[in-house]
């Protein structure tokens, strides 16, 4: 019997910019990572507004998998500041 796992890995990073003469800050959050042992192609776009933290989004995000897959996602927002290092469904 053969049996196969995928094995990965992610690596996670954010800066946090304040916004001159405003009480807002633009954040740049992105993860990029591989895999071992998987296979497909992917890709999303998105934007929305989050009510409950008031900030406006922007992502892109793929995957390109083949034996070794590769994948990043970035996200782009503005609004108020975070007051906690919860970040809801972002990367």
């Amino acid at each position: 019997e053969a049996k196969a796992e995928a094995v990965s890995g992610d690596l996670k990073a954010e800066l946090n910019v304040p916004i001159p003469f405003s009480d807002y800050t633009m954040s740049l959050r992105g993860r990029a990572g591989g895999s071992l042992g998987s296979g497909g192609a992917g890709g999303e776009a998105y934007a929305y507004q989050d009510l409950k933290s008031g900030r406006g989004h922007i992502g892109i995000g793929g995957e390109i998998a083949a034996a070794i897959g590769l994948k990043m996602d970035i996200d782009l927002s503005v609004g108020p500041p975070y007051n906690s290092r919860d970040r809801g469904n972002t990367p």
